[in-house]
């Protein structure tokens, strides 16, 4: 290098050094080395950069959105309660989630993103402001809104009763219960709409609730009938809508119980101050009768026979057990049969709310009655897995009209182990618990066949558990009707073998409603482990999402005449067929698919009534494959009253 080149390198040395930060004054590189990929890496791109561009551009561009059903305009009116919406969207990237909400109240999140949709959005009557939104990757949103005025020309309907039509045994202090299909006037319901013969009272009315509480004491072996009366003149919705025609119902109450009689031990008395002090005494054909109160809880633990059983039952409407007894349940019955119980509140247990224990698979109880009672957020206690109604071993026996509820970690009502056979279900209200709304375990571990068989399953309600509606480990021989379940996770009913000895069989799935929501999940009916030999038909089985209708895993069995939605699978959802690939291969010939908004009378408001014109109407069998369908819907009502059955678990007028 010549010598004017290397003082040229001499005079610039300190200018480079100083532009790439060294040199005199400045830091050393060790020190403080420059940032590295490793330690302060630049945007790479799943931290938003515009897609496929290779720079490190944040993503800032929103998405389009667009509403094109039911109307491509900004507004829209209708006469149904519910919408369905749907549309498209666009955006550099990709969209990732579209939510929707109604200025009225309600929100939810769409299905799919490209093309999207969300069902049955439930409208309040006026106006009401549906935004819809999507939301790409980088978190760059664009809305649209579609104002729906919703006109409600639609009448309400009777959703469900208590006493139920033909009761018997109805305690002489009753709280007389009508469901409508909707929110009502409540100065349209009064003394004259709403009447008991010959019983005065008072009436309070909560949403689409009214409540009749008699002024005193029914007499007792005695039949009433309810009138909820209809027409211009009747009983009317939050619009002004009246009720088609008038709605009746009878119920008989039970025959006199007086605390003189020496089989009637009276709590609380001088004698028996507690409840367990009078059970301690009670032999077969006594009756301990409970005034209202708030009480312990108590164990039986000797029972009665089948001509004398031991009943004890709440006098009134308010005998809450609210303290556990020595197990920590709130009433144990211990290996004792034939014992009623009936008529108590029981809330908060640290364990279970209302449990049989101690007898064996071999040799079960038998003659138990459950019935009436209201039992609520049980398992309390740490950890502790507890249904509200527990009965384990109980053969022959009853569990009837009770209202299980938000049991903590648990189910709703179980029926569990071999020994449980030919065992009535009926006309029970089971919601927001933990897992399933009734659960049934044949579980071989404990012993016996490891198998329940002979039961019958009808008239119940099951909705917003968080497990299945019907959930089913080792059930077979066994008939499903008039059910009516809805909006549970996974699926509507669930028949399957884990505990248990063997899988489901010969179930005859008859004359239920079933509605699978569209975060449920899964399919409406499914069983796997299966034996095969069901038979299912009259049922409505829709699914609102976009899963299945039935599910099962073995090709015996017989299926026709449903309402159904969704796809199908004869080997446990390994393959999915259409309907019409399902019809090809030999079932539900006559079967029709439909939807919630043209069945139902108010889906949105869980009123799953049939409306005028519904396909299911008129349109089910007497019998199929040698099974009867039901001659009385959930509400007691015959069928037929058109000129075939109704599909599904209320019969039209």
């Amino acid at each position: 290098m010549d010598r004017e080149k290397l003082g040229l390198l001499i005079v610039l040395a300190p200018i480079l050094l100083a532009a790439c930060g060294g040199g005199a004054g400045g830091t050393s590189s060790s020190s403080a080395p420059v940032s590295s990929p490793v330690s302060s890496p630049v945007s790479s791109p799943a931290s938003n950069p515009v897609s496929g561009t290779g720079s490190n551009t944040t993503d800032t561009t929103a998405p389009t959105v667009t509403i094109t059903s039911p109307t491509i305009y900004a507004t829209y009116s209708t006469g149904s309660a519910t919408l369905n919406i749907g549309g498209s969207t666009s955006d550099n990237v990709g969209v990732t989630q579209v939510t929707w909400s109604n200025s009225q109240g309600g929100s939810g999140t769409a299905s799919g993103t490209t093309s999207w949709n969300a069902n049955n959005i439930t409208l309040q009557s006026g106006s009401n402001v549906i935004t819809v939104t999507a939301r790409d990757a980088a978190g760059n949103t664009a809305s649209k809104t579609l104002t729906v005025t919703y006109s409600d020309t639609t009448p309400p309907t009777v959703s469900s009763i208590s006493p139920s039509n033909g009761a018997t045994n109805v305690s002489i202090s009753p709280a007389i219960t009508v469901t409508f299909s909707e929110t009502m006037s409540a100065s349209s319901i009064t003394a004259g709409t709403f009447t008991v013969n010959g019983v005065t009272g008072s009436i309070s009315v909560n949403g689409a609730g009214a409540t009749f509480t008699p002024s005193s004491a029914l007499a007792s072996s005695t039949s009433y009938t309810v009138t909820i009366v209809g027409g211009s003149s009747g009983v009317k919705d939050a619009a002004g809508n009246p009720l088609a025609s008038n709605y009746t119902w009878t119920f008989t109450t039970s025959t006199p119980v007086a605390c003189g009689s020496a089989t009637v031990l009276c709590v609380p008395t001088k004698q028996y101050p507690t409840i367990q002090d009078a059970v301690n005494v009670a032999v077969a054909g006594d009756t301990v009768l409970v005034a209202d109160g708030t009480y312990t809880g108590f164990i039986v633990s000797a029972g009665g026979n089948s001509s004398n059983p031991i009943v004890i039952k709440a006098q009134g409407s308010s005998a809450v057990i609210n303290q556990p007894n020595s197990r920590g349940e709130g009433i144990t019955i211990s290996n004792a049969s034939y014992v009623t119980i009936e008529g108590f509140t029981i809330t908060g247990m640290p364990g279970y709310g209302l449990t049989s224990h101690d007898a064996t698979p071999n040799s079960p109880m038998h003659g138990l009655v459950i019935r009436g009672n209201t039992v609520q957020n049980s398992g309390t206690g740490s950890s502790v897995d507890s249904p509200n109604i527990y009965i384990s071993e109980g053969a022959d026996s009853l569990i009837e009209n009770n209202i299980a509820s938000g049991s903590v970690l648990s189910h709703g009502i179980y029926l569990a182990n071999g020994g449980s056979d030919n065992t009535i279900v009926r006309g029970n209200r089971c919601f927001n618990n933990a897992k399933a709304g009734i659960h049934f375990n044949g579980d071989l571990s404990v012993g016996g066949d490891g198998y329940e068989t002979g039961l019958t399953i009808e008239n119940n309600i099951l909705y917003n558990n968080s497990g299945n509606g019907l959930n089913m480990d080792g059930v077979g021989d066994s008939t499903i009707r008039n059910n009516v379940i809805y909006n549970n996770s996974p699926h509507a009913m669930r028949a399957f073998q884990i505990d248990a000895a063997q899988g489901p069989r010969n179930l005859k799935i008859v004359n239920n409603t079933f509605i699978e929501s569209n975060t449920g999940g899964g399919a409406v009916l499914k069983i796997t482990e299966d034996q095969g030999g069901h038979t299912i038909f009259n049922n409505i089985m829709i699914n609102d999402g976009s899963n299945g209708s039935i599910v099962v895993s073995n090709v015996n069995f017989m299926s026709n005449h449903n309402v159904v939605a969704g796809d199908f699978s004869l080997d446990g959802e390994t393959t999915m067929l259409t309907l019409s690939q399902w019809q090809s291969s030999g079932y539900d010939a006559n079967s029709v698919v439909s939807t919630s908004s043209v069945l139902f009378t108010n889906p949105g408001s869980a009123d799953y009534t049939l409306k005028s014109g519904a396909p299911a109407a008129n349109s089910g069998l007497a019998s199929f494959n040698s099974v009867s369908a039901p001659t009385l819907d959930i509400l007691g009502i015959s069928r037929p009253q058109g000129g075939a059955y109704d599909i599904g678990a209320y019969e039209s007028f």
